[in-house]
């Protein structure tokens, strides 16, 4: 498979499904801590705050599936005024503010999630990645090689099924000009999301709950976020649960069939047990993967 497309598979399977699993995957529930200082500010929480909050944190995840960040932004933050005390809110704050390319309120909020023990493998690749950003702003990313390489260990260590620092180390080396590295860090990316298709259940799943949330009569056809002229399998299930509530069965039909071959048989089956795809349940090949070897650590 080529870079490109390596590339074009991870943009959106990686970063968003990652993202979407700390939103629904328990990381947004806020427990109590070891500390009396945060279960006190637990205890201080209304449960009508943290609903409220949940119901902002379902706000910007819609607006983050339409690429609204500065919507997406203001949710959070209201989340945050209602349950400060809301577990990995600073991770995805982080995440946003890197949509917006505000790379300084980026690194503050993923070194807070790392400062309270939150999200550490997404919270240190997410580093890595802002380091890359910030280093290509200047047409230098050589320059975040070090660092790349410390914050993907880190991750890695954290998390060692994580597929989100092999991406960013993927990005690295195609930023440098080594692209026989960078595939095999996409290779190893796509190895370690095939063992958590969960994750992408998780967020098509996420997603669905966003359109029924905006549905509208007087709303026109879903516009998908294409990378490249290509939808990322996300969107695709996104485009056809969209054409399904307008009564479009058959363009809900044809982006299944574009999707069939795109994600694991597993995958998509469990994906369209969900109640919009009933009436399209069938099978597909499973994705073959290679297996090289590649280093958790940029090579020179």
């Amino acid at each position: 498979m080529s870079l490109q497309k390596f590339r074009l598979a991870f943009y959106g399977i990686i970063v968003l499904v990652v993202a979407v699993a700390a939103f629904f995957v328990g990381a947004f529930v806020s427990k109590k801590r070891v500390e009396a200082k945060a279960a006190t500010a637990y205890l201080a929480v209304s449960p009508e705050e943290v609903e409220a909050s949940r119901g902002f944190v379902a706000a910007a995840l819609a607006s983050r599936f339409i690429s609204e960040h500065p919507a997406a932004l203001e949710s959070l933050r209201r989340a945050r005024d209602q349950n400060p005390s809301m577990t990995g809110l600073d991770y995805q704050l982080a995440l946003t503010y890197l949509d917006l390319a505000d790379f300084d309120s980026a690194a503050g909020a993923a070194q807070r999630s790392v400062a309270k023990s939150e999200e550490l493998g997404n919270a240190y690749a997410l580093l890595a990645l802002i380091a890359l950003e910030r280093a290509r702003q200047i047409d230098s990313p050589e320059l975040a090689r070090e660092q790349i390489a410390r914050l993907v260990k880190e991750s890695t260590e954290a998390a060692p099924l994580n597929p989100m620092p092999y991406y960013v180390l993927a990005e690295f080396y195609r930023a440098v000009g080594q692209s026989e590295l960078a595939l095999g860090a996409y290779n190893q990316a796509l190895l370690r999301s095939s063992k958590s298709d969960g994750l992408m259940i998780v967020m098509v799943k996420a997603g669905l709950s966003g359109l029924l949330l905006n549905q509208s009569s007087q709303n026109s056809p879903l516009q998908l976020n294409m990378i490249s002229g290509v939808a990322p399998p996300e969107q695709l299930f996104f485009g056809a649960a969209d054409a399904l509530l307008r009564g479009d069965k058959g363009q809900a039909n044809d982006y299944l069939e574009e999707v069939k071959g795109r994600i694991s048989k597993e995958t998509y089956k469990a994906i369209l047990s969900d109640p919009f795809f009933q009436d399209y349940l069938s099978g597909a090949s499973p994705i073959q993967v290679p297996e090289p070897e590649t280093s958790p650590s940029p090579q020179g």
